[in-house]
């Protein structure tokens, strides 16, 4: 065998030995790149809703509604509302309410009205729905309930609230306060407050925190639960 025909044979060797490997490596899949990176799986996500219908219907023209989303990932709670036929340009006291000994909460009906009065007011609606337990404004997680940074309604009588949570931290205030350790969203309500400050409300409707009453009548609520997926 001449000198020229060993090399090509050693070049066809090793052609061959490199389109060999490069082969190989398109059929192994490599790991995603956040699995590369922090080595871990993903938090699964959970996906709870609620449809908020009005309550206290015509009272001043009340027609509120809208829906809401608790999107839970990891320690991170991101909840969003979408309002709308609110009073505009007014601050509406938005919470989610419940039970503390774990009772299932309820939106009121006309029926809760106890006084006869014609309006279901905030301390007849916590009979069904609970008090307030969680506040959404600038801070949920601190639970202040009285609080200046609640949304504000838009010209148009519309609220986008949007806002992340630290479910550690928001535990361990819920815990500190209310003695509660578990965040059960389906056992909640969400209550949406407040008609125009000219409303002619009945002298016999109550409220709470020391606010006038126009501020604190249920105006929306809305019973949660958990998204199919």
């Amino acid at each position: 065998m001449s000198l020229i025909t060993k090399s090509l044979e050693r070049s066809c060797i090793l052609i061959n030995g490199i389109l060999i490997i490069a082969v190989a490596m398109l059929f192994v899949s490599p790991a995603p790149l956040h699995a590369q990176a922090a080595g871990k799986t993903p938090a699964a996500v959970q996906v709870y809703k609620s449809q908020i219908n009005t309550v206290n219907q015509g009272l001043n023209g009340n027609a509120a509604k809208g829906t809401a989303e608790f999107r839970i990932a990891g320690d991170e709670l991101l909840i969003t509302v979408n309002a709308e036929g609110l009073t505009p340009d007014m601050k509406h006291l938005i919470h989610l309410h419940g039970f503390v000994d774990g009772k299932k909460a309820a939106c009121a009906t006309p029926s809760a009205d106890a006084n006869k009065d014609g309006v279901v007011d905030v301390k007849e609606s916590v009979a069904v729905t609970g008090p307030e337990l969680i506040p959404l404004n600038d801070d949920p997680q601190d639970l202040e309930i009285k609080a200046a940074s609640y949304p504000k309604a838009t010209k148009q009588g519309t609220i986008q609230y949007s806002k992340k949570v630290s479910l550690k931290k928001l535990m361990k205030n819920m815990q500190k306060k209310y003695k509660i350790s578990t965040l059960n969203l389906e056992n909640m309500a969400l209550n949406i407050h407040g008609v125009d400050k000219k409303a002619k409300l009945p002298a016999s409707v109550q409220s709470v925190m020391k606010l006038p009453a126009y501020q604190t009548v249920p105006v929306a609520c809305g019973e949660i639960k958990k998204a199919q997926q």
